[in-house]
């Protein structure tokens, strides 16, 4: 940059530029004589004063920067000359001495560039006496500062300002910042430990965290067996502090007390077990034992329970019928693939009278006796074999009760699920007849219904039956359905009315509606537990006090109330 050589080539370019001009003028100006000769001279253009104003400035500054260039080009020079005739003199000018003062007042000043080639200001420029040899900097002409004048240029907007200078100095763009991974969560982190457990244990806290770092950053990229082996974290605790590293309090056991807090109450000392430890009599004070018993709080064990078992997925018939076609399907397929690789015998041929010379052919005209034996004992073999299987297979008389009495109790015993338990509460209207009493307590005792009926004679009766859904489905089509009530209930009262009686019911219909007998289901519903134990049972009442008693003695008095409070459409 700062060689002679290159000085010279910026020279040059400038002078060629301004010859250049200069012989574009004088050609046009030879052009617009000739016209005006030949009389075809064009209309002259309007005269633009800024425009002439702009090309004069730009002719003054070039004419400026030649002659800029041709005082560097003397002073050069006479620095070199003056370098070569006298090195003894320019030595003691470097330091300091008289001689390079005077020197100094022939040379022109000298020129400091930038680290662009901008020229430096004399308040900017380095002391140049204690080493001369350093301003060798290049010059570059093109890259000269150009002088502004806002007052003279007319286009110039204070407003917006100088843009082409500006923009060399712009502000850097802004990139994106991304946010590094976990950094959040860990301040959450912290001010969640520092408002529970205080600033000391988050910078203690920070300060193992830095300080693993930095063993991680030691050891990274060596064998783990070669890393020494140190004292454990987590198991030191540092002086006149309760936190452990790397535990939380909370995770930190308390020590063993020497005496336990409920001993603590009825000792004599309750420091101390006194003898008590060593196998001796302990001191008690007896006067604050008595007869009352503490419960510990019952205290959730530290495992998590399991994880309930999937359910088992509900089948429709369909469903089930079609796995099994499918699975014989498969046992037969399998079979056949055995007996095709011969690691199975094949069948022997099923042969019967029917097919008996399809299947033999020949072999049967040989001997037809003996082959139509042969045939008639597989045929009987076969027979027996069928009988026996179903024979295994047959239950025995206790499973098949068992099993008629499961399926009408709704138990779940393959899938282990607990019955359901309802409960139907009836109300009739007269329940003295022995007939009827024995409909609905034997019905009851042969669907394994528990309950009972509670008779209040003149009023109603109430009868509550327990079991399972099934169970009681077909108990309501006996009630509601199958017995008749109405019926039951005139012929009563025939046997013990009178003829006075008789005679009314007869005559006035509407005293023969009144009389009919009824039964109506007042509400089923599904229960947690059973209120009744045992066989259903009948008893009968003198009030309805006493009617309700029984069934409070149960805990189920409501069943009476919604009977009484029954009213039918």
């Amino acid at each position: 940059m700062g060689t002679p050589e290159n000085k010279r080539k910026a020279s040059d370019h400038a002078g060629g530029a301004s010859g250049t001009a200069e012989d574009g003028q004088q050609t046009k100006r030879a052009k617009i004589v000739q016209e005006e000769k030949d009389g075809v001279a064009k209309p002259k253009p309007a005269i633009n004063l800024s425009v002439l104003e702009k090309a004069k400035k730009a002719l003054e500054k070039q004419k400026e920067l030649k002659e800029r260039l041709a005082r560097l080009k003397e002073a050069g020079a006479a620095k070199a000359s003056a370098a070569a005739s006298q090195p003894a003199t320019t030595a003691p000018a470097s330091a300091g001495g008289p001689s390079s003062t005077k020197l100094a007042t022939r040379l022109p000043p000298p020129l400091v560039l930038d680290e662009h080639g901008r020229e430096v200001g004399a308040a900017h420029a380095p002391d140049t006496s204690a080493a001369p040899s350093r301003l060798k900097a290049a010059f570059n002409p093109l890259l000269a500062p150009v002088e502004d004048d806002e007052q003279d240029n007319t286009h110039y907007d204070r407003f917006l300002g100088n843009k082409g200078a500006k923009s060399q100095h712009r502000r850097p763009r802004s990139t994106l910042h991304f946010v590094e991974e976990g950094k959040f969560q860990k301040q959450a982190e912290d001010v969640r430990l520092r408002a529970k457990y205080g600033d000391q244990f988050v910078r203690d806290l920070e300060e193992r965290r830095q300080r693993e770092a930095a063993e991680a950053e030691q050891y990274a990229g060596m064998d783990p067996n070669m890393i020494p082996l140190g004292t454990s974290r987590g198991v030191t605790v540092t002086a006149g502090s309760s936190i452990v590293e790397g535990v939380l309090p909370e995770e930190v056991e308390p020590p063993v007390p020497d005496v336990e807090w409920w001993d603590a109450r009825i000792l004599a000392d309750k420091t101390t077990y006194g003898a008590a430890a060593n196998g001796g009599e302990p001191a008690l004070k007896l006067d604050r034992i008595t007869h009352y018993i503490e419960h510990p709080v019952l205290l959730d064990p530290p495992a998590e329970a399991p994880p309930p078992p999937p359910q088992p997925l509900k089948l429709t018939k369909q469903e089930l019928k079609k796995m099994r076609t499918q699975r014989r399907v498969a046992r037969e397929q399998e079979k056949q693939e055995l007996i095709r690789q011969g690691l199975l015998e094949p069948p022997k041929p099923k042969v019967k009278i029917s097919n008996l010379m399809r299947v033999l052919g020949s072999e049967a005209t040989a001997d037809p006796t003996a082959i139509e034996a042969e045939v008639r004992r597989q045929t009987a073999e076969r027979a027996a074999a069928h009988e026996d299987r179903n024979l295994a297979r047959m239950l025995t008389p206790a499973e098949r009760r068992e099993k008629k009495l499961n399926k009408l109790l709704d138990k779940k015993t393959e899938e282990g699920g607990e019955p359901v338990k309802q409960v139907a509460v009836y109300k009739v209207g007269e329940l003295a007849t022995p007939q009827l009493k024995f409909k609905v307590e034997v019905n009851a005792k042969e669907n394994h219904l528990t309950g009972m009926a509670v008779c209040l004679p003149g009023a109603f009766s109430v009868i509550v039956v327990e079991g399972g859904p099934k169970t009681l489905r077909r108990y309501e089509k006996l009630m509601l359905r199958r017995i008749d009530w109405s019926g039951a209930g005139k012929n009563v009262n025939e046997e013990q009315g009178s003829e006075e009686d008789e005679e009314d019911r007869n005559g006035d219909d509407t005293d023969r509606t009144k009389s009919r007998n009824y039964c109506h289901l007042v509400w089923t519903g599904v229960v947690k537990e059973n209120a009744f134990k045992g066989r259903f049972r009948t008893e009968e009442v003198r009030s309805e006090i006493a009617g309700r008693g029984i069934f409070s003695a149960k805990g189920v008095g409501h069943y009476w109330d919604l009977a009484a409070a029954y009213v039918s459409d």
